[in-house]
């Protein structure tokens, strides 16, 4: 086998055995840690949203005031693989519920679409178990995302450009988007993505992040100032 011919099969096989090339992003953007195969657990706590019924009935009323606990489950996390979506490239991200997710939950799964380029959400949709609705991917200033999953899953991803302007974006005809950075004292991000109707937080979304990390280590849920959902990542 001649030089030339040994750099052409070395380079052919870097490009079969790693799937995520490298891209002109900062090292820190999670889309850059991602690897095909790999996979993490997220251990779900999920909330009532009793408060959201009609309060005719004295017992609801309560519930309008505390957030309940009424399911403890995992999602596991998979990178299923590399795919174009309308000429972008994008990385696959496979979410599946476990058997102690509530009825409803249980035996559904998710897939997302994140572009390797900017990490924006290009597509989302649900590959199994019984309909939970359509969630649509939104436009915040240049970017697109999941601005708010299905209930049960912490599906969200946010990409870093919306933080970084740290500006107010309009989404959608009536309502504005919010998204700050902060950092925390043991060295984590706080990131933290809301919309607001006039003077009203409908859904805020909170995530603390490590430096250079694949994931959020935690995250919060909040729909209308009531707690919907909370969770931790575990990786192996």
């Amino acid at each position: 086998m001649t030089t030339s011919s040994r750099v052409a099969f070395f380079v052919l096989c870097a490009l079969f055995f790693w799937p995520l090339v490298s891209r002109s992003v900062d090292a820190k953007d999670p889309v850059a840690q991602w690897r095909v195969g790999d996979s993490w657990d997220i251990a779900v706590t999920l909330y009532s949203r009793d408060w959201m019924l009609s309060f005719s009935d004295p017992k609801l009323e309560k519930a309008k005031e505390e957030s309940k606990s009424i399911a403890t489950y995992a999602v596991r996390v998979t990178v299923a693989g590399v795919e174009s979506n309308q000429d972008v490239s994008c990385v696959l991200l496979d979410f599946a519920a476990d058997d102690n997710a509530p009825r409803g939950i249980r035996g559904t799964r998710f897939r997302l679409w994140v572009s390797q380029e900017d990490g924006s959400v290009r597509r989302v949709a649900q590959t199994e178990g019984q309909p939970m609705g359509s969630p649509s991917v939104e436009r915040v200033g240049v970017a697109t995302l999941l601005a708010d999953a299905p209930y049960g899953y912490p599906l969200e991803v946010f990409p870093n450009s919306i933080f970084n302007e740290g500006r107010r974006v309009q989404l959608g005809d009536t309502s504005l988007s919010v998204a700050t950075r902060e950092e925390l004292s043991d060295g984590r991000e706080k990131l933290v993505f809301s919309t607001q109707k006039g003077e009203e937080t409908m859904l805020s979304v909170e995530q603390r992040w490590a430096d250079g990390a694949r994931w959020w280590s935690q995250y919060s849920k909040f729909r209308q100032g009531h707690m919907e959902m909370e969770a931790a990542a575990s990786f192996k």
